[in-house]
């Protein structure tokens, strides 16, 4: 699935104008868990290694102009380096795939409105 691309492209350049393209403001889940810190490393000058995704759609269901796709999630673990190139820290991987959902809404073309994490279990 795009969105997914483009978030691992921001975990890897820091550069979320890609993934903002496509995510509505209003996805707080989005915001705060992905792209804020993405701009928040971006603008200290920190930059990250990994954090590859693999990303399935389970199912995905479209009717007018609204969605939802359910998806499985792993990540490898992400390290983080300051702009002076020594190490900060990581965000570990997943040690099993996450369960999600997301909302979608189609305004020339679809936008993610929101994210909710489902129980895996």
């Amino acid at each position: 699935m795009h969105w997914f691309d483009l978030l691992e492209y921001m975990y890897v350049t820091n550069d979320t104008r890609p993934i903002k393209a496509v995510t509505r403001p209003q996805c707080e889940i989005c915001v705060r868990s992905f792209i804020d810190p993405a701009d928040g490393l971006a603008k200290n000058g920190a930059w990250s290694v990994g954090g590859q995704l693999d990303a399935a759609v389970t199912l995905a269901i479209a009717e007018g102009h609204s969605g939802v796709a359910n998806f499985r999630l792993e990540r490898e673990e992400l390290l983080v380096y300051d702009k002076k190139a020594e190490y900060y820290g990581k965000l570990p991987g997943t040690e099993k795939p996450d369960i999600g959902a997301l909302g979608m809404e189609y305004d020339k073309g679809w936008q993610v409105i929101d994210l909710q994490w489902l129980d895996s279990e």
